[in-house]
């Protein structure tokens, strides 16, 4: 990318177009209703996503956020 405002702008774009693709968008009152159903059985997977928002917003990437995880979770 010439400048990182254009990597900025790809990354945006690419995280909506793969949301799109695994059909998260648009947003129905259906789907959400699935979607708390569904974690509400698998509350301890809710954990483990919570700590990777945290790890990614600490400015982690993806891939080393999964190690960090795998690692406290084979200890």
């Amino acid at each position: 990318f010439k400048n990182e405002n254009n990597l900025r702008k790809w990354e945006i774009m690419n995280g909506l177009l793969e949301k799109v693709e695994l059909e998260v968008f648009p947003l129905s009152l259906k789907y959400v209703g699935s979607i708390v159903y569904n974690y509400f059985r698998r509350w301890r997977e809710l954990i483990v996503y919570t700590e990777a928002y945290f790890l990614k917003r600490g400015g982690l990437k993806m891939y080393d956020i999964e190690e960090k995880i795998l690692e406290k979770s084979s200890s």
